[in-house]
């Protein structure tokens, strides 16, 4: 058992928290929020997904579960900090890293001094963030006593979130750090999933062409959608018949706002 403190109660940050807790790992969850931290304790969850409000209460009945707004009280005695943060677009498109930033300077602030966990980034972030991390820890910290950092991105899919964690198809994990790469490893071992090792500019990339393949099958079925009604043809039949072939797969060919839906399920709200 592993104790863990996840930054963060977005819609990544409370299912990778329960998650980690059903895994048999001590959580503590934080977050800067003081009403969210107060409803969650209250077992009122911010977000609606299947099975993880029974989990969240299950496990914060077991203790092994917990939630605060005090980061020392998370952090400190902690093994690995993942950090799960919220990284929004900005208005030109670019990636808002300042609530990733902030996570981390307050994480290295609550640390005593011996304390050095890995530091894992959920968060889906751009390509070299993981140094701009390592940049920061820096900052407070000579490189050989600072935490090492460790890519791991999610592949969550709204409405199940929780089988994407617990059943994934594959785990990533990127750093030049073999021994945090091994250890973050180890905490999905129960799982048999496949692990993906590599540095962390490429975990960091592998995460953008997930999100950008399973984009442009949608941009395709739509497409495809508009040549079928000039045709007069149904393109729910013709996605359907595509997705019988293994080289496509089935999943993410809803033409209109089911896929858009499918696509983008964290920012669509139908």
């Amino acid at each position: 058992m592993s104790n863990i403190a996840v930054v963060g109660a977005g819609y990544v940050g409370l299912v990778t928290a329960a998650a980690l807790a059903k895994l048999g790992h001590d959580v503590t969850c934080v977050d800067v929020d003081s009403e969210k931290v107060k409803a969650i304790k209250a077992n009122h969850l911010p977000i609606e997904e299947p099975d993880l409000t029974p989990l969240w209460r299950r496990q914060q009945r077991r203790s092994t579960l917990r939630m605060t707004a005090d980061y020392p009280e998370a952090v400190r005695g902690s093994d690995f900090v993942f950090l799960c943060v919220g990284t929004p677009p900005g208005r030109n498109g670019s990636v808002n890293l300042l609530h990733l930033m902030s996570a981390t300077a307050t994480t290295m602030e609550s640390l005593a001094p011996d304390e050095r966990p890995i530091l894992v980034i959920k968060s889906t972030v751009p390509v070299g963030t993981a140094e701009l991390v390592t940049a920061i820890l820096a900052q407070f910290r000579p490189p050989a006593d600072s935490p090492p950092v460790v890519s791991n991105p999610e592949f969550l899919r709204e409405g199940h979130a929780l089988e994407d964690f617990l059943r994934p198809t594959r785990v990533v994990i990127g750093s030049t750090d073999e021994e945090a790469a091994r250890r973050v490893a180890e905490l999905y071992a129960p799982l048999e999933a496949p692990i993906v090792f590599c540095n962390s500019r490429t975990a960091e990339l592998i995460k953008y062409a997930s999100n950008a393949f399973l984009a442009t099958k949608i941009s395709f079925i739509n497409e495809f959608a508009e040549l079928s009604e000039s045709c007069d043809v149904d393109v729910t039949r013709v996605a359907e018949v595509l997705g019988l072939d293994p080289d496509v797969g089935p999943d993410y060919l809803g033409a209109g706002l089911v896929g858009v839906a499918a696509a983008c399920p964290k920012i669509w709200q139908p």
